[in-house]
């Protein structure tokens, strides 16, 4: 029988189990001395718990003057194999899958029916059945369930339907067994099945062996087989008030703590809109503890992912406090990673989009160098996809010749980096085939860079290519390839990088804690973690008490029939958990969100509402004001290192475009981004064309009949054939194919032949004022000379380019800027407020007045808009602003050209680019300090 040793929880678990063990194994003689632990294994509820114990007992071994025999560390998922002595070759993951996937192939149609109505013709539709096979072959073997058993109360449960699915997994599991004893291979549920169920287990463990657990409060059903066979040498650890709650091998009596309410009168709860909030409460929490702590003393808990995504994405922006994700970096979101899904989508789909994507890898960006073009084939790229949406790679042969050099010694490098996997595209082969093509397509985005392990952005990339090779050397050492799973031969190059990614998915990169970092934790690991200031986020129905999935095959009744577990098993951890945070000792804060990102809306946790009905009362009101505590305590948080950088005082400016007062009219900090720093937000592959692109082609069809011989004609249907005819000309120069956008997918096709109804009625309304005698004086006009404007004794430089300029022998000239889409009149685009006080929003036309000063117009000028309207209606709108309103415009633009000199560009305001790249700088300065 187990010994059982209890842990105050007021007190910190792991300095108490650190002391019990030195005291226990610690051997002194003279001046000499070891803490001997080689033959004790250690298990703790997590990695990280058994890491941070092993610490403590190195620095007390120091202290004491011991040699330290480290201890075995393991999680309770891994001390049954840890204990037992066996010879068998359990298979690797690759051929496990592969072996369950030819399971899956091997089955009749009636059984194949019974858990899918898909087809399973390549081996990518086999593995999705099998992993769903295996998930469940695993977790019935975990806990020593025959499966056999399982089939049986299924169909007593839920009918033949169930008893069907579960004859089918059996059939899987058994065709699986097969293909690996052909190779020597046994899969790892069997070979559970097969030592731990029998007669003289205890024969077979290790001898010598002690086993400690530490806060273990669960055990699979084969770790609760190997220590009740390992008897006396096995040590129970538990943290608690008193050991009634717990079992003979300290795993919690759920009957014990279903029901148990935490005494909360200590913790400091708040309720908060959204995982967006969740997150901002956290780090001002953290704030305020790191007034008096070291952030290695302060922990953040998050049962929710999604409010732990929102922690490191704010934590990132602000600076000054890392947070580090305790469980470790997960490979999904490595460089290598990210790179591999870009290989995939690129070698499957063989679109530009994708190619696109690739080449803005920075890893392959680096790989590619400064590359044709010299540095600047990204804006390249850039401007063709913007302007003629290729759908494929190598469509750009209609291109200037100097584009397509570029493109064409782009891809072709890109090309040299797929290697195999782009050259072996159009042909199947054996699935372990593709796992060295995959380290190779590494090896060389990768060849001659030096990293720096130390930094932890390139320790991780250097770390997330070993998980990869290692899982592309398990498929490449998977026995026979795809023949094991009766798919020779049939696997293409993106179902290979597929095969290797989801082998190597879930990993995690551990990373050492640091004084500077804050950790952050999942809900199981929070009872042992050392740290003084504890905040946990998440405290919500679904996260805790935790909600399983649904599962299809493990409903919850059946589960509760099999005693696997359920949620009434999970409530009563999850109260436990609570309560032994609630104990420590330690200040708590919890907290709760009232919607999801989605929007959707949640429920507290009820473990926040168990206990006393006055307390309950309260925290219910709480809930229900809708008040944000977060926005006050980080107001109060201002040292905490989660400020905002102001923009660095620019270099002089000495001209501005008339459109870029707009900007600094909404945003000065937009503004700041886009004309002082000169960033950019590229556009990416579109399948329809955008209202800018769109814009640009009936402009350009418009400039070049200004230019023409046509431009005095009064004839609508020639100016319409003109028209047209350059707008042909336009989509063979960007698009190829024929005129009328052959070769494009049909909504640009369509969006083109509105383009073309535009320019008809566009004919119409040019004859039309033709005929009342306006004429065509310029198209696309810039000033030669430049223009300005004066401000405080100094010339401030305006750039802008007018569309057109026509002059009437005795009207004067008109200025206009020609529109597409949902045309307003000039004055709401340009004012806005009421009507006996509008204020200068958008100042472009009125500045046009600047621009033509050069020309020395005689007479009346007008400014305005063409609007090429929806449903083809064209027509003139004029500014209708008297020189008063005109003078308020140049007042307007004066005090912003002042601004702008003073460097003032700290307001966000209502920036336009919400968005991508320049979205989250904007979104960054709008949070502030």
């Amino acid at each position: 029988m187990a010994h059982r040793v209890l842990l105050d929880w007021r007190a910190p678990g792991l300095e108490q189990a650190c002391a019990w063990l030195v005291e226990r194994f610690a051997r002194r003689s003279g001046g000499w001395g070891e803490l001997d632990l080689s033959s004790v294994i250690v298990v703790t509820p997590g990695a990280r718990a058994g890491r941070i114990l092993l610490a403590m007992l190195a620095d007390r071994a120091q202290r004491d003057g011991l040699s330290l025999g480290p201890p075995t560390l393991e999680t309770p998922g891994g001390v049954g194999w840890a204990l037992v002595e066996d010879g068998a070759q359990v298979a690797g993951e690759a051929a496990t899958r592969l072996a369950f996937a030819g399971g899956v192939r091997a089955l009749e149609e009636v059984d194949r029916r019974a858990l899918t109505r898909e087809p399973v013709a390549d081996l990518s539709a086999a593995l999705g059945v099998a992993d769903l096979a295996l998930g469940a072959v695993r977790e019935l073997a975990g806990e020593l369930v025959p499966i056999g058993r399982a089939g049986a109360a299924a169909a007593e449960l839920g009918g033949e339907v169930e008893g069907a699915r579960w004859r089918a997994i059996e059939r899987i599991w058994a065709s699986a067994r097969e293909r690996l004893r052909a190779h020597g291979l046994e899969d790892e549920p069997t070979a559970l099945f097969r030592v731990l169920s029998a007669g003289d287990l205890g024969a077979r463990l290790r001898p010598g062996v002690e086993v400690v657990l530490v806060g273990v409060t669960e055990l699979p059903g084969v770790a609760r087989r190997a220590l009740e066979a390992l008897g006396g040498s096995v040590t129970a650890m538990v943290l608690g008030d008193s050991l009634g709650g717990f079992d003979g091998l300290g795993s919690l009596r759920p009957d014990a703590w279903a029901g148990r309410a935490a005494d909360l009168s200590g913790a400091t709860l708040e309720f908060v809109a959204d995982a967006r909030e969740q997150a901002h409460a956290a780090l001002a929490a953290v704030a305020r503890a790191g007034e008096r702590l070291s952030a290695d003393r302060i922990t953040i808990g998050t049962p929710d992912e999604e409010v732990a995504f929102w922690i490191e994405r704010l934590a990132e922006r602000a600076g000054g406090v890392e947070v580090r994700d305790g469980a470790g970096w997960p490979i999904e979101r490595t460089g290598p990673w990210r790179l591999l899904s870009a290989a995939a989508e690129l070698v499957e789909s063989g679109s530009f989009a994708a190619f696109s994507a690739i080449v803005r890898h920075p890893d392959v960006e680096r790989a590619i160098g400064a590359g044709p073009g010299g540095g600047e084939w990204l804006d390249t790229l850039d401007a063709f996809e913007r302007e003629c949406m290729p759908r494929r790679v190598g469509e750009w042969a209609w291109s200037a010749e100097g584009p397509r050099a570029v493109l064409d010694g782009v891809w072709s490098r890109v090309r040299g980096l797929l290697g195999g996997l782009w050259d072996g595209r159009g042909g199947p082969r054996p699935a372990a085939e593709w796992g060295p093509e995959v380290v190779a397509f590494l090896a060389r985005v990768f060849a001659g860079r030096e990293f720096r392990t130390q930094v932890p952005a390139e320790g991780r990339t250097v770390e997330a290519c070993r998980m990869l090779r290692r899982a592309a050397d398990d498929l490449g050492g998977a026995p026979g390839g795809g023949a094991i799973a009766g798919f020779e031969g049939s696997t293409r190059a993106w179902e290979g990088i597929g095969l290797v990614m989801s082998l190597a998915g879930g990993g995690r990169i551990p990373s050492e804690p640091s004084r500077d970092s804050v950790e952050m934790l999942g809900w199981l690991e929070l009872p042992l973690d050392p740290g003084e200031a504890l905040t946990v986020t998440g405290m919500n129905e679904g996260s805790v008490p935790s909600s399983r999935r649904v599962d299809g095959l493990l409903p919850d009744r059946l589960r509760e029939r099999l005693g696997l577990e359920t949620e009434v098993k999970r409530a009563a951890r999850d109260s436990y958990v609570l309560s032994a945070l609630a104990a420590s000792g330690r200040s708590l804060t919890l907290i709760a969100g009232r919607r999801s990102g989605e929007g959707d809306p949640l429920a507290p946790s009820r473990l926040l509402f168990s206990g006393d009905e006055s307390a309950a009362v309260e925290r219910v009101r709480a809930f229900l004001k809708g008040r944000s505590r977060w926005r006050l305590a980080a107001r109060g948080a201002s040292a905490s290192g989660f400020g905002v950088a102001e923009p660095r005082r620019p270099v002089a400016i000495n001209s501005m475009s008339v459109t870029s007062f707009r900007t600094y009219l909404a945003s000065p900090y937009e503004f700041y981004l886009l004309h002082v720093l000169g960033l950019e937000e590229p556009g990416g592959a579109a399948d329809e064309l955008e209202s800018a692109t769109l814009g640009s082609l009936l402009h350009e069809a418009l400039r070049r009949f200004g230019e023409s011989g046509r431009r005095g004609s009064g004839d609508p249907g020639a100016i319409e054939r003109d028209l047209v005819g350059h707008l042909g000309d336009l989509v063979r120069e960007r698009f190829g194919g024929g005129a009328d956008g052959a070769g494009l997918s049909m909504i640009p096709r369509v969006e083109l032949e509105m383009g073309r109804r535009w320019l008809a009625s566009a004919a119409r309304w040019q004859a039309q004022v033709r005929r009342q005698r306006w004429e065509v004086l310029h198209c696309e006009w810039r000033p030669e000379a430049g223009a300005s404007m004066v401000v405080d004794g100094e010339a401030m430089g305006l750039r802008g380019r007018i569309d057109r300029i026509d002059v009437h022998p005795m009207l004067g000239h008109r200025i206009i800027d020609f529109k597409t889409g949902n045309i307003k009149e000039p004055d709401k685009t340009h004012r806005a407020g009421p009507k006996d006080g509008k204020e200068w929003v958008d100042l472009q036309l009125p500045l046009y007045r600047h621009l033509v000063a050069e020309l020395n117009l005689s007479g009346a000028l007008e400014l305005g808009y063409v609007g090429l309207g929806k449903g083809g209606a064209v027509e003139w709108l004029a500014g209708a602003w008297d020189e008063g309103a005109l003078r308020e415009a140049d007042a307007t633009a004066a005090e912003v050209i002042r601004r702008v000199r003073r460097g003032e560009f700290g307001a966000v305001g209502d920036a336009r680019n919400e968005d991508g790249s320049l979205g989250a700088l904007m979104e960054r300065a709008r949070e502030g300090p």
